[in-house]
């Protein structure tokens, strides 16, 4: 069995972290919840890291193997199923701090279902969209969002601008 050859194509949600203060930010953590499927975090390697100040950060698929295919979790339907994205971020380093958003508009995970799989298939992308930081009962909630969502557009086509997104 040959290892799978990178493609060059990006089929993914996307999660957009900006830092607007004059100090730098650092990350320690982020998880996505969306329905059943929990917990998601394909970041840890890279993380803690530091958003200049001013400066931004994209967190999106790895190594071309579409591992952030939001618009298919928790699987792929042409129906809209519902599930409110949650996105769990820790930041701080003495102090950390765990803020929850919630994507009520479902930009992360394109409505709640696979547009790119529907007839007629489009295009998943979206513009960066703001999320703001909302309280909610994170046991059993299915879905939270902070910051801005956008959906990458397949094909390499990622030119969004936001914090969270789905291709």
């Amino acid at each position: 069995m040959r290892p799978a050859r990178p493609t060059n194509t990006f089929d993914a949600g996307a999660i957009k972290l900006d830092n607007p203060a004059s100090t730098p930010l650092v990350v320690d953590s982020i998880s996505v919840d969306i329905g059943p499927v929990t917990g998601v975090n394909l970041w840890p390697k890279f993380l803690p890291l530091t958003i200049p100040p001013h400066q931004s950060a994209i967190f999106t698929q790895t190594n071309d193997l579409f591992d952030f295919d939001t618009s298919e979790f928790p699987n792929t339907t042409c129906t809209p199923d519902g599930f409110i994205p949650l996105i769990h971020v820790t930041v701080g380093t003495t102090q950390q701090q765990t803020k929850n958003y919630i994507d009520t508009t479902q930009i992360i995970n394109t409505g709640g279902f696979d547009v790119g799989s529907c007839p007629p298939t489009k295009n998943e992308g979206h513009e960066w969209t703001v999320v703001n930081e909302n309280k909610c009962p994170c046991e059993g909630h299915q879905g939270e969002n902070k910051g801005n969502n956008g959906n990458n557009g397949n094909n390499g086509n990622n030119g969004n601008n936001g914090n969270n997104g789905d291709d």
